[in-house]
């Protein structure tokens, strides 16, 4: 069987992003992510609040201000792996079909574990 160059591999992936399977994952993983980070900030800023309850007027607003900006902070660098994670979780069923779409001799019938 003949294998694909680099160049014609690439404009089968440039033209498979437009696919609306592609989308879907797309949108999907992005309002995952949101609804995850959602969850995050309302823990972190939930935890920052709790401990700042008893303290003094000033301090309190230092705190809260300090706990928003970890709050910032945690999500800037935590939102590629999460974003990473979702859309590994479910990119599997769009490389199926990409590959039984142009490299329908080449498929495995060993499917990965999740793991």
């Amino acid at each position: 069987m003949r294998r694909a160059s680099m160049m014609e591999t690439f404009r089968l992936a440039a033209a498979d992003v437009r696919a609306p399977a592609a989308r879907r994952i797309l949108w999907r993983t992005l309002a995952l992510s949101v609804v995850a980070f959602v969850v995050l900030a309302v823990a972190v800023q939930w935890t920052s609040g709790s401990l700042t309850a008893e303290q003094a007027g000033w301090i309190q607003t230092l705190l809260d201000v300090l706990g928003g900006l970890d709050t910032l902070v945690v999500v800037w660098f935590l939102f590629p792996p999460v974003a990473t994670f979702v859309a590994g979780t479910m990119i599997d069923s769009y490389v199926d079909a990409v590959e039984r779409r142009h490299y329908p001799g080449e498929t495995s019938d060993r499917q990965p574990s999740w793991m």
